[in-house]
């Protein structure tokens, strides 16, 4: 995969993540778990695209 691909990637990522946190906050008071998860696991993967433009 070359790295325009991984950026773009990573961007959306970031734009879950993002809105995964903000809805959980705004929306359901810090989210329950499974919501709290599923942000975890997109700012996980903003990680790893970052591990990959190394």
């Amino acid at each position: 995969m070359d790295n325009a691909t991984i950026l773009m990637m990573r961007q959306r990522n970031v734009r879950c993540a993002m809105a995964r946190d903000l809805m959980n906050g705004k929306c359901f008071a810090g989210g329950d778990a499974a919501h709290r998860n599923e942000a975890i696991k997109a700012w996980e993967s903003v990680a790893k695209c970052d591990r990959l433009l190394k």
